[in-house]
């Protein structure tokens, strides 16, 4: 990105991803790529141990309606024509996420206002 973005990570010391190299990288980085496109300067990514492996990223964007979270998903979506892109990560994201039988919530950031 040609944006200054500040992405700041922390990883649990307990975290050890065992799943397919090539599926984590996809949707991890699905989920950067759309969370540096949205933000203005910050992203948050934390990783942990939690019934599972609870993987959380924020950004400082703009946001979106309750409305709009709904159809983020959706192959294809794109919310803003002017921002580039295919409307395809999210979707590959809960794929991804539904092969290893977990859950994508989308919600906005209760710490940097974006998603």
């Amino acid at each position: 990105s040609e944006k200054a973005v500040d992405i700041r990570y922390n990883v649990g010391p307990e975290v050890e991803l065992v799943h397919d190299r090539q599926d984590m990288l996809e949707l991890i980085g699905n989920l950067l790529d759309n969370a540096v496109k949205w933000s203005r300067s910050v992203v948050l990514v934390n990783i942990r141990q939690a019934n599972g492996i609870l993987i959380e990223v924020e950004d400082d964007g703009p946001g979106c309606s309750p409305e709009e979270l709904g159809r983020l998903t959706g192959r294809g979506v794109r919310l803003d024509e002017n921002v580039a892109g295919h409307g395809l990560g999210l979707s590959i994201v809960k794929d991804i996420i539904e092969t290893y039988e977990g859950r994508l919530d989308l919600a906005a950031s209760t710490r940097l206002s974006g998603l």
